[in-house]
C-alpha cells in the first residue's frame, strides 16, 4: 500500500500559487496581456460606471461606452490609483472634470480622443504622465493653466482635429520634457497670440 503524503512539497505549492490569479477579472470585461501590461478590456460592454477593482490590472480600455456621467474622484474612490494606462475613446465625454483623474499618480498614458469635449479646464496633478491624447474632440478653448499641473514627465500632447483658433502662449511653459505637440487640422486665427505660442514652442 502506497504512502499518501500529508503535505505538498514546497515547489508544488509554488506552482499552484502562480497558476491561481490573486483576483478575478471584473465582469463584464476581459483580462488580457496587451502592450506589456495586464489590461482590462471593457470595449463596448455597455457600462456607465468603472468596473470593480482588481489589484492585478495595470491598464484599462474603456472605449465605446457611455461614461459621460462619471463622478469626481471616481477612479480614486474605486481604488484604481495604480493604473498606468487609461483609454476612453468614443465615451461621449463632453468635458474633463478636474477631479475625475485625481489620484492616478502612476498614470503614464491617457487617451480621451474621439469625444465631445469642448473646453479644457485644469487637469489634476499626474506626475508621471507621458502621453495625453485629446484629438478628434470639439475643443474651442483651453485654459492657460490646463496643463500646468500635469507634471514634468509629459512628452506628447495631441490636440489635432479640434476647433481651436488660438491657445495661450504660456500653456506649455511648465512642461520641460514636451517633445511632440500635434496641432494640425484646427481653424487657427493668425494673430499675436498664435505668434507668441510659436515663439514659446521654438524655444523649447
Amino acid at each position: 500500500m502506497g504512502i499518501i503524503p500529508t503535505s505538498l512539497p514546497p515547489w508544488l505549492f509554488l506552482l499552484v500559487s502562480l497558476a491561481s490569479p490573486s483576483s478575478p477579472c471584473p465582469a463584464p470585461c476581459q483580462c488580457k496581456w496587451q502592450d506589456g501590461l495586464n489590461t482590462l478590456d471593457c470595449v463596448e460592454r455597455n457600462i456607465t460606471k468603472l468596473p470593480l477593482y482588481s489589484n492585478t490590472i495595470e491598464a484599462m480600455v474603456l472605449d465605446r461606452n457611455d461614461l459621460s456621467m462619471l463622478e469626481p474622484y471616481e477612479f480614486f474612490n474605486a481604488k484604481w490609483s495604480h493604473l498606468r494606462r487609461v483609454s476612453m475613446k468614443f465615451c461621449q465625454l463632453d468635458s474633463v472634470k478636474e477631479d475625475l483623474f485625481t489620484g492616478l499618480t502612476n498614470l503614464h498614458y491617457l487617451d480621451l480622443s474621439h469625444n465631445y469635449i469642448t473646453y479644457l479646464d485644469k487637469f489634476p496633478s499626474l506626475p508621471v504622465l507621458r502621453t495625453l491624447d485629446l484629438s478628434h474632440n470639439l475643443l474651442h478653448s483651453i485654459h492657460k493653466d490646463s496643463f500646468s499641473t500635469l507634471g514634468p514627465s509629459l512628452e506628447r500632447i495631441d490636440l489635432s482635429q479640434n476647433l481651436l483658433t488660438s491657445i495661450p502662449s504660456t500653456s506649455f511653459t511648465l512642461l520641460p520634457k514636451l517633445r511632440q505637440l500635434s496641432l494640425g487640422d484646427n481653424p487657427w486665427h493668425c494673430d499675436c497670440m498664435l505668434g507668441d505660442l510659436h515663439s514659446e514652442l521654438t524655444q523649447k
